[in-house]
């Protein structure tokens, strides 16, 4: 079994525990990917979240302004 699936399942069964008036068949299996870096940053935010954690995710551009580079962060 890939860390993928094991992923997917634990997903699965927090959503069941979650919503137990929603019959079994009407919960979605969730699908995760890690071949882009969008999919596995996505991975870990709900591993670590399915873990009892807390993590999000933030972004940093950076853009010139007044002549220099500063950064933003989102």
């Amino acid at each position: 079994m890939t860390a993928l699936e094991i992923l997917s399942r634990m997903a699965y069964e927090s959503a069941r525990v979650q919503h137990p008036n929603i019959p079994v068949f009407a919960i979605p299996k969730p699908k995760f990917k890690d071949v882009t870096s969008n999919g596995l940053t996505k991975c870990m935010i709900c591993w670590i979240r399915l873990n009892g954690g807390q993590a999000e995710r933030t972004s940093v551009e950076g853009r010139v302004l007044d002549g220099r580079k500063t950064f933003h962060r989102t």
